[in-house]
């Protein structure tokens, strides 16, 4: 097997957080302007607004924080090319491994706003799962995919 970097967790971040910023921002922008149309007859007094955006804040920094963990479990910070799977070994406490034989992969996705994503069954599931990948990476599973599937057709 063949082992190659994969630092793809700059691009997780992005994916986990940019998201929720217009998100965040619109919350912001509604709880003001529910505020302001109430006027002078608004019961909300300052300090129920800041306790309601920081509420909020905390709200939204939660949710990008456990978009942010799901990501991470499955982007591997190395990848190994076998001639027969594609092995990742995510980083952490307890390495994890995600495996992938070339049988079970159902697409690798190039990378766009998301990362690279390589999309299929691990063994013994039916369930679809993904790891996260670099555009170089991307495209060295895609060639090492692509020459399995045509030694499996051809029978060599």
């Amino acid at each position: 097997m063949v082992e190659f970097p994969n630092p793809v967790h700059p691009a997780v971040f992005r994916t986990a957080a940019i998201p929720l910023v217009p998100a965040w921002l619109a919350g912001i922008v509604l709880v003001f302007a529910l505020a302001d149309a109430n006027g002078a007859a608004s019961t909300v007094s300052g300090t129920d607004l800041v306790v309601l955006l920081a509420v909020y804040s905390l709200v939204v920094g939660l949710l990008a924080a456990v978009l942010y963990a799901r990501e991470y479990r499955r982007s591997p910070g190395t990848i190994e090319l076998g001639f027969d799977r594609v092995r990742g070994i995510v980083p952490g406490r307890r390495p994890t491994a995600l495996e992938f034989e070339y049988a079970e992969i159902l697409r690798v996705q190039d990378p766009g706003y998301f990362p690279g994503r390589l999309e299929g069954f691990l063994p013994g599931r039916r369930t679809v799962t993904w790891m996260n990948l670099t555009g170089e990476n991307a495209l060295r599973v895609r060639e090492a995919w692509t020459a399995w599937t045509e030694r499996a057709q051809t029978g060599s």
